[in-house]
């Protein structure tokens, strides 16, 4: 049969049969136990995804939970304080994608806490908000990215996604990028060092996210990005001073020589005409 057909204890194999089984179990396990059987019910399920810590296995029990009506929820709510970040993310991603149903229980944790977590609780209410409103930012980012920004807050999801863009692959840089922008003015600083990147992907997802948030501290480093060598990065420095609309940004466009691209070209005069 060979090594890759080992089965015994401990080895990969049982190891992904065991959470292949684990996964079966929780996606199979019947909501209305959960709903007849209350809350041990409802424990034995976070039992199952803290014990094995999975991103599988607790999608799996997220998505059963929110089957569950108002225990289910009440349960997804306590998991946030869950100590795996797994537990925790799952149950933050299905709540503010399921915020009609969701709020009274966040409402009610809102008022039970205070201090950082109840600051958590009220960034997953306005993410929650934002995307029953189809805030289109919102709904263009990875269920992640915005449940990190909500976990972690302005500051800190600032850095690590400030750091994230400069060395994640082309998928990761577009997310991190989105996450900044729904940061806001606080990722302004975040966006300034990924301008300097050697990468051209790098430099315009940057400036993609200066051009969203129109930052008027940003307008030094958009000057500067009008004479990138990546047409991308060019366009989008445009369209944000123009979006600044600082007199100096636009005499500075309209004294320039024609740019070589005519993509740029045509960005500076709507710029201008805005």
């Amino acid at each position: 049969r060979g090594p890759a057909h080992d089965v015994t204890p401990g080895s990969p194999a049982c190891s992904r049969s065991l959470l292949s089984m684990d996964r079966l179990r929780a996606t199979q396990w019947p909501p209305h136990r959960v709903r007849e059987n209350g809350e041990k019910a409802a424990a034995q399920l976070v039992h199952l995804a803290e014990q094995r810590d999975s991103v599988e296995i607790c999608r799996a029990v997220c998505a059963v939970l929110e089957r569950c009506g108002a225990v289910g929820f009440t349960t997804l709510a306590r998991m946030l304080s869950s100590r795996s970040q797994d537990v925790c993310e799952q149950a933050l991603v299905t709540l503010m994608y399921n915020f009609d149903v969701a709020l009274p229980t966040l409402e009610d944790s809102v008022r039970e806490s205070d201090g950082d977590e109840r600051h958590f609780i009220e960034r997953l209410i306005d993410a929650g908000r934002r995307l029953q409103q189809s805030e289109v930012l919102c709904w263009t980012m990875r269920p992640a990215t915005l449940a990190r920004v909500v976990a972690l807050g302005d500051k800190p999801a600032s850095a690590r996604l400030g750091k994230e863009l400069i060395s994640a692959g082309k998928r990761d840089a577009y997310h991190a990028s989105r996450g900044l922008v729904y940061v806001g003015q606080a990722a302004v600083a975040e966006l300034l060092e990924p301008l300097q990147s050697p990468e051209p992907l790098v430099r315009r997802r940057a400036c993609e996210a200066l051009r969203d948030l129109a930052a008027p501290e940003s307008r030094p480093a958009l000057r500067a990005a009008l004479q990138d060598t990546d047409v991308g990065v060019r366009i989008n420095a445009t369209r944000a001073l123009g979006r600044i609309g600082h007199a100096g940004d636009l005499e500075l466009l309209r004294s320039r020589p024609g740019d070589k691209s005519r993509a740029v070209r045509r960005a500076v005069r709507e710029a201008l005409d805005r």
